[in-house]
Parts: structure tokens; C-alpha cells; sequence
């Protein structure tokens, strides 16, 4: 019988949490990336020129930033020594040594910002930046190759073959074989709505993007799936509320992804369904990385980097979105009711840019939202049970 019971009560048992913890990354330099090699050796890269490295997990940072005092927005390692960084005015820098040195590895012009790197090995990397400019690594040398399309390229991606997608602005998908000299628009897609972040995961390839309509007043955010090498792509769903700017696949239906306005969010049905992840900080957070799929490391503004640490299995199923009608009236002038507002303890207004503008701690069934702008808001209610998102419309 106890066996019995026992059995039953693990059917019904809640899901355990992961727990974030805020590291002292020892700079207030804003933070754009992150790339762990291993579970102890980290790097991550920011504003004037800082790169920041760890060798115990992330307990402690060491400041090996480079010579050029420029905005750094990405950064990879290879291996624990050989790894690179880019940024403002076509920078790219390489480290041989772990960061101890860095040497600029391809004259720095001023011609373009580079906004993502990765690369298949020592012998091959792609470059990506504004303005359709790529930055093809062979061989030792870097070739640049222009697009007609001066577009803004946003992140890219090789797998393990050497095939390179780029993710684009204007719903753009670029690739290049290993075979190929340059990369090729891929033509069997058309959209305004810009990609942001590409992934390979398996046998798929991942893009998604997203972006504020402001005719429409709605976001427009969309998922593309590939099984065929990206011969081919289908589109698996368009979400309201917020724009993906960075995603993460651990397997080919589980995902989490940051968004631009109000956080960090996760699904385990190729976004069907979303629920909202408590990262440990109330900064804005630019990027994340996952060691695997159960430690996992973010970094934003102020020098803020956060971590977790669960196993087994990163379980995060926590604050389901919902969207639902309690504010009103929507558009509202200078006052704004609130139902349920004796259950809400916190309600915050972002704009679509995803900076905080007021935050009214345990508000009441009337509020005077004359200090807001005339535009659009995303609202973030936040009670003891859920958080809950919607648009507010300001005349």
C-alpha cells in the first residue's frame, strides 16, 4: 500500500524549480554576449571594449579586455584559448592565449558594426554585421563579401558540415555550403518581419524574429522550421505580446528565448505555449548561454550576469502568459482602472523598446497614468499567483 501511495504522489509531485543566482562580474560595462566552453571557463563582452573571463563557474571575473575602447556584440571560442570578438567599426579581434593577448586579425575600417560571429573550427567562421556586409575566416584571412541588400545581418550560425545560415532583417534568410564561395538569398520566404536569431538543433534548423506593427498596433513575431538542410522552411506559428530577440532550442520542441520588452520566456511546444522564467534581476538581459541544458548563464546592462544551475532537466515551468482584459478602459487618456488590483501587488509600463517607465507598487482600482507619453505600452500585472501581460494604448 505505502508503495502504492508513494507512487501516486510522485505522479502528482510539482515540477522543482531552477534557482538563479546574480553574479559580481566586477564591471558596470553593459554586457552583449556570453560563451561558456566548458562548465568553468566562461568569456563575456560589453561596451568600451570590455571582455570579462571566469575560470570557476562564474564566481569570479577577470577583466582581459582589449586595446580598442569599442562597443563589443559578440564574442566565441572555439576552444578554451582561441576565440574572437566583434563589434563597432568592423572590429574583430583574436586571442590565441585565453584573452591574455588579443591581436586585431583584420583592420579595423569604421565601414559597419559586426553584430555575430561562430565558427566551425580554427580554419572556418563566418562574420556577420549592418548593412548586408559578411566576413567570410579561411584558411587563415578574412574576405569580405557585400549583399545588394544593405540590410542589417543579425546573428549566424555554422553546424558541424560548415553550413552557415544568416538570420536578416526583412525576413531575410542567407546561406553558404562549405563548397560555395559566397552566400545566396534564400527565395521561398517573404516578410517584413525580421529575424533575429538563427539555430541549429539536431537535424532543424531554427529562425526567429520579430517586430512591432505600429499601424497594426500589434507584434507580429514568427518561428521558421527547417528539416531538409534549409532547402526548405515552414512557419510554425506567429505570437502576440513581444518579440523574440534571442532564442535557444535544447531539443527540437523545448525552447527559451529573450524578449526585447519584458523578459525572459520559455515554451515546450514550439511556442504554442509560453510561460515567464524569474532570471534573479530586474536588469535587462542581452544574451544567454547555455553550458547544456541544465546551466545556463545571461548578461545585460550594469555588468549584470545571472546563472542557474538544475539537475536533472532545467525545469522552468513556471508563470504561464495569459492575456486578459484587466485594464481599462484600452485606449485610455490620463486614468486607467484595474480589476482584481487587491490581488495585484506590482503593475509596470515598458515601451516597445522594452525600457522601464513607471513601476506602481500595489496599486489601487484608479490610476493616473497622466506622467505616460502619448503611444503604446506593454503592461506587465504581476499578482502573488501570475503574471500577466497586455497592450495599453495611451491617447
Amino acid at each position: 500500500m505505502k508503495i502504492i501511495i508513494l507512487l501516486i504522489l510522485g505522479l502528482y509531485s510539482q515540477p522543482s524549480f531552477a534557482q538563479w543566482q546574480k553574479l559580481n562580474s566586477g564591471t558596470q560595462e553593459e554586457l552583449n554576449a556570453i560563451y561558456f566552453v566548458n562548465k568553468d571557463i566562461g568569456y563575456t563582452c560589453g561596451r568600451n571594449g570590455y571582455v570579462g573571463k571566469t575560470t570557476d563557474g562564474g564566481s569570479s571575473w577577470t577583466d582581459i579586455s582589449i586595446s580598442k575602447a569599442f562597443k563589443l556584440h559578440d564574442i566565441y571560442f572555439i576552444d578554451s584559448l582561441t576565440g574572437y570578438v566583434v563589434g563597432l567599426n568592423a572590429l574583430i579581434y583574436k586571442t590565441l592565449d585565453g584573452g591574455i593577448n588579443w591581436i586585431e586579425d583584420r583592420p579595423i575600417t569604421g565601414e559597419t558594426e559586426i553584430k555575430s560571429v561562430c565558427f566551425k573550427d580554427t580554419s572556418y567562421g563566418v562574420a556577420v554585421g549592418e548593412e548586408g556586409k559578411i566576413f567570410i575566416y579561411e584558411n587563415g584571412e578574412w574576405r569580405r563579401q557585400s549583399l545588394s541588400d544593405r540590410i542589417n545581418l543579425n546573428d549566424v550560425e555554422l553546424n558541424k558540415d560548415g553550413l552557415a545560415i544568416i538570420a536578416a532583417d526583412s525576413g531575410k534568410i542567407y546561406s553558404k555550403a562549405p563548397s560555395e564561395p559566397l552566400f545566396t538569398l534564400y527565395s521561398g520566404y517573404s516578410s517584413s518581419t525580421p529575424f533575429n536569431s538563427v539555430q541549429f538543433i539536431e537535424d532543424h534548423i531554427y529562425l526567429t524574429g520579430g517586430w512591432y506593427n505600429d499601424s497594426l498596433k500589434e507584434f507580429t513575431a514568427h518561428v521558421l522550421q527547417s528539416t531538409d538542410t534549409g532547402n526548405s522552411y515552414i512557419a510554425l506559428s506567429t505570437m502576440d505580446l513581444e518579440i523574440m530577440h534571442r532564442t535557444h532550442f535544447v531539443s527540437k520542441e523545448k525552447a527559451y528565448y529573450l524578449g526585447k520588452s519584458t523578459g525572459f520566456y520559455g515554451t515546450d511546444d514550439k511556442f504554442n505555449n509560453r510561460y515567464r522564467l524569474l532570471p534573479g534581476t530586474n536588469n535587462t538581459l542581452n544574451n544567454f548561454h547555455f553550458v547544456n541544458k541544465d546551466i545556463v548563464y545571461a548578461c545585460g546592462v550594469a555588468g549584470t550576469i545571472v546563472k542557474t544551475i538544475h539537475s536533472p532537466g532545467w525545469n522552468t515551468h513556471l508563470e504561464k502568459i495569459t492575456l486578459k482584459n484587466n485594464i481599462f478602459p484600452n485606449p485610455a487618456k490620463n486614468a486607467l482602472r484595474l480589476n482584481n488590483w487587491k490581488e495585484t501587488r506590482s503593475i509596470s509600463f515598458f515601451t516597445l523598446e522594452g525600457k522601464l517607465v513607471h513601476t506602481v507598487k500595489n496599486p489601487t482600482d484608479l490610476m493616473d497614468i497622466s506622467f505616460l507619453k502619448i503611444g503604446t505600452y506593454l503592461v506587465r500585472i504581476e499578482s502573488n499567483s501570475r503574471i500577466e501581460m497586455e497592450r495599453l494604448v495611451k491617447q
